[in-house]
């Protein structure tokens, strides 16, 4: 587990616009709620190669280089050996 505390996630909504995330929140303790409202975009059990990964993470935010590390530096996804291939953790 990372320094970041997990918060609600109704005030992670807050980031959002109109399904968009509008802007990485700059606290720790505020950024790890947002990052967990993306992964539900992503099935359990199911591998992904990165260019669909970087393609759901697009309809969120122009920056799914940035959102794909974070999710792996937080824990939420993990990545492959090669790095090719991510999957939700824990699955």
């Amino acid at each position: 587990m990372t320094a970041c505390t997990r918060t609600s996630r109704l005030g992670a909504l807050g980031f959002f616009r109109k399904g968009r995330l509008v802007g990485m929140p700059a606290k720790c303790n505020n950024r790890l709620p947002v990052l967990g409202v993306l992964p539900e975009s992503f099935e359990s059990g199911r591998g992904y190669p990165r260019a669909e990964v970087n393609a759901v993470l697009l309809r969120f935010h122009a920056d799914f280089c940035r959102l794909r590390r974070e999710f792996v530096d937080e824990g939420l996804l993990e990545r492959s050996g090669s790095g090719s291939e991510y999957r939700k953790a824990g699955q």
